[in-house]
């Protein structure tokens, strides 16, 4: 089997993308597949034509133009089967507004928003520092700022809108950082929560420069949250997965706040880099980086390489905006 690995890209996770890509493809060599390395910043002739000889196509992609929906919307209009959620799913979890919006109306916790579409002088009634802007979509944590105080706010909210159409207004939630990682399980068709990995950046919060830069985060795994509220975590980690239809394997991140899960978005595209928090989680759950990589292509063989379809999908959500 040849299977296409799609990484690169235009956006601005571009390099995060070519480490995951790079890795994902020497990983399937070493469990036998022949591959074939695309990257998606050449011109779109090219690299359908190379996909044109390939049976499926890993996508590891992140960012615009390929964890965003439109990537897998193109594979299953030329009719090539690929790993990880459909068109649908990755374009809702891509969108961190209609995300928290489906969480809120399902009862999932999510630290309170508003969306910005426009600068905004100061901070809206129910809101007090610290609070958290980011973009809407977007991930790695690029753009992701704490404002501390009025001075903050307005240097931060101009400069965001410069590169942002829109942006999202958080309440600041105190506590324990944490990522949970669900894995397409299809020997028993259910969702499989990997060990909750803990994080504690050594910067004021898990971001960019934190995710990927060694020695600047430890990962704390198994993680030291009592066994209940462990239970309790994953749980709801089973029920977002089903919720959302994801496929293959995701990693949703939030804090843990007297002892409620705050979620604060879900990443249909992990990051599968060696510092990646998904291979950490799978290695403590005794499944190897080679072994994390043949299950998620295994998830698109067994089901006949068929990704459309959204039949599970219940979503309830109502309406804020600012």
């Amino acid at each position: 089997m040849k299977i296409a690995v799609l990484y690169g890209g235009s956006s601005r996770e571009r390099e995060i993308s070519i480490k995951s890509g790079k890795l994902v493809s020497q990983a399937l060599k070493k469990l036998g597949y022949e591959t074939c390395e695309i990257d998606t910043i050449e011109s779109l002739e090219t690299w359908i034509e190379k996909l044109g000889n390939c049976d499926c196509a890993f996508v590891a992609l992140h960012g615009e133009y390929g964890e965003d929906g439109r990537i897998q919307g193109l594979l299953d209009f030329i009719g090539i089967p690929y790993t990880g959620s459909d068109a649908y799913t990755s374009f809702i979890c891509f969108d961190k507004y209609i995300t928290k919006l489906i969480l809120k109306g399902n009862n999932f916790m999510t630290p309170d928003f508003l969306l910005l579409t426009r600068p905004i002088e100061k901070l809206p009634f129910g809101f007090d520092y610290p609070v958290v802007l980011k973009p809407r979509y977007g991930g790695s944590s690029i753009d992701v700022r704490i404002i501390h105080d009025h001075r903050e706010f307005k240097k931060n909210i101009v400069d965001l809108f410069d590169r942002n159409d829109q942006i999202l207004l958080e309440k600041f939630i105190e506590g324990k950082e944490i990522t949970v990682s669900v894995l397409e399980d299809v020997e028993s068709s259910r969702p499989r929560v990997l060990p909750i990995l803990e994080l504690r950046p050594r910067r004021e919060f898990y971001d960019y420069i934190a995710k990927y830069t060694k020695g600047m985060t430890e990962f704390v795994i198994p993680s030291e949250i009592p066994e209940e509220l462990q239970k309790k975590v994953e749980k709801i980690g089973e029920s977002i997965f089903e919720l959302f239809n994801c496929r293959g394997v995701v990693r949703i991140d939030g804090k843990l706040s007297n002892d409620d899960f705050y979620i604060f978005e879900i990443n249909t595209i992990p990051g599968l880099t060696e510092l990646s928090d998904v291979p950490i989680s799978a290695k403590a759950g005794g499944i190897s980086y080679e072994e994390l990589i043949d299950k998620i292509v295994q998830a698109i063989l067994e089901k006949g390489g068929m990704n459309g379809g959204n039949s599970r999908n219940n979503y309830s959500c109502g309406e804020k905006r600012w």
